[in-house]
């Protein structure tokens, strides 16, 4: 690494596990508009998260749900039925109280 070639000593920040931590990303989501009806995607940044990327349209909002099959417990399809959920539920919510 370029600091270790110039005789600096990594600070003790980057060595701390709470680092480590703090940059394990198991969700990374961008909005990603495009005037095109087109699903956009990216891959997750870690290898138990998820990569969701949406792209908002006038009437509808496209979303693209990535995962890494290698990982036991992360399933594209479920957490894309999930958002679907979370989505008809704030409908219904907004809807009922007349927002």
């Amino acid at each position: 690494p370029l600091f270790r070639s110039h005789g600096i000593a990594l600070p003790d920040i980057f060595t701390d596990p709470s680092h480590a931590e703090l940059f394990h990303w198991k969700l990374s989501t961008s909005q990603v508009p495009s005037p095109f009806n087109v699903i956009l995607s990216f891959g997750p940044v870690v290898p138990d998260g998820y990569g969701i990327c949406y792209n908002p349209r006038q009437d509808l909002t496209l979303f693209g749900v990535s995962s890494m099959r290698s990982c036991g417990f992360t399933d594209s399809g479920r957490m894309a039925g999930a958002i679907e959920r979370a989505l008809l539920d704030m409908q219904q919510m907004v809807t009922k109280s007349n927002l």
